[in-house]
């Protein structure tokens, strides 16, 4: 029903769908939808379909891959723990609920705006056509995430803006936001692979001894 609220306990267990296809379940509802598992919930090539418009606070133990239809906001604190959370979007995906993850992997063809100043990823991949926004409170790395296996960050000609505060940022594979601009903002930044944007780069430091290396493999 419209509205409501979806709770899933799994205990110890995994939600998928069976075979090479992502038809088999489908949880749908313009509500909000929960999840707390000891197992995994998805995978690649069989995620977890949803149409919902809030994912709301949830603690796995696995890692999560959910293929979502329609605007989303990520409601409630969602920590997978130091596992992988892929999300699949076709349309803008925003936040007030913090993420915990070991690596966030975003795909799709909506926008990605996730500005929680409490979200703690330690890897980071996107595959989108439109905007990514992201805000971190920890060391990130955008590197390959598992999942998709998603290699850096890719926007269609969109801005990548990234702010982690006073943590190290290590860009070790590719940005590529074609036309659109790209923005990194820490107090150490690390590249060690191409960043492309026509639309300008901008390192910005977040405190005077801002540290940025690049092009250093050491």
């Amino acid at each position: 029903p419209a509205n409501e609220t979806f709770n899933f306990d799994i205990g110890t267990g995994e939600i998928t769908s069976p075979g090479n296809t992502t038809a088999d379940i489908t949880i749908g509802g313009d509500g909000t939808i929960t999840f707390t598992s000891s197992g995994a919930v998805g995978d690649s090539g069989d995620e977890l379909n949803t149409v919902v418009s809030n994912l709301g606070a949830s603690t796995t133990s696995g890692s999560v891959f959910i293929d979502n239809t329609g605007a989303l906001d990520i409601s409630g604190a969602f920590d997978v723990a130091g596992n992988n959370l892929t999300l699949e979007n076709t349309t803008t995906v925003t936040q007030t609920g913090a993420i915990t993850a070991g690596g966030l992997e975003l795909l799709g063809t909506g926008s990605y705006i996730l500005n929680n100043a409490a979200n703690a990823v330690a890897e980071l991949a996107a595959n989108i056509t439109e905007e990514l926004q992201f805000t971190n409170n920890a060391d990130l790395d955008v590197t390959t995430v598992a999942g998709d296996g998603t290699v850096g960050i890719t926007t269609t000609s969109d801005n990548v803006t990234i702010a982690i505060g006073t943590n190290e940022l290590t860009v070790s594979q590719v940005i590529n936001a074609v036309n659109g601009a790209v923005s990194l903002t820490s107090n150490d930044i690390v590249i060690t692979a191409d960043v492309t944007g026509n639309g300008g780069i901008a390192l910005i430091p977040d405190a005077a001894a801002t540290t940025v290396a690049l092009n250093d493999g050491n």
